[in-house]
């Protein structure tokens, strides 16, 4: 028994280590962390129409790539680049009413489903695309 442990005890640490990681993130920041998904709502001007060629055009200059506007479901779509660690992440951007005012719903979701822990490639997508947006009005 005392031979099964010692030659699998990187795999054990390995195992505890992640465990300790969901359980804490599940019980100390209610899993937010734990997420393949961010999503933020941006105010934008009440005056502008939709489809917007604004936002069309904000995430091409956000490098955002495959943008494509569904009629039917009244949402922007676009893709960002794959790189060396990430699989690249599926951006979804639509116009909602909340608390009486229009807002953008901006989502960045990885594209591949088994991504839990890239929280912050996905805030970096939302950042970029509203850094280069609230840029044009300007």
């Amino acid at each position: 028994m005392e031979d099964i442990l010692m030659d699998n005890a990187g795999l054990l640490a390995l195992l505890t280590f992640i465990s300790m990681v969901i359980v804490a993130n599940l019980f100390y920041s209610n899993g937010r962390y734990l997420t393949n998904t961010y999503t933020i709502h941006l105010p934008i001007n009440s005056g502008e129409h939709w489809p917007s060629p604004r936002i069309d055009a904000a995430l091409e200059k956000a490098n955002f790539f495959n943008v494509r506007y569904d009629v039917n479901k009244r949402v922007y779509t676009a893709k960002s680049s794959v790189k060396f660690i990430a699989s690249g992440e599926q951006i979804e951007v639509k116009v909602i009413e909340c608390q009486g005012k229009r807002q953008l719903r901006f989502t960045s979701r990885c594209s591949a489903p088994h991504k839990v822990l890239n929280w912050t490639k996905n805030r970096k997508n939302v950042h970029r695309f509203e850094r280069v947006y609230y840029s044009d009005i300007h």
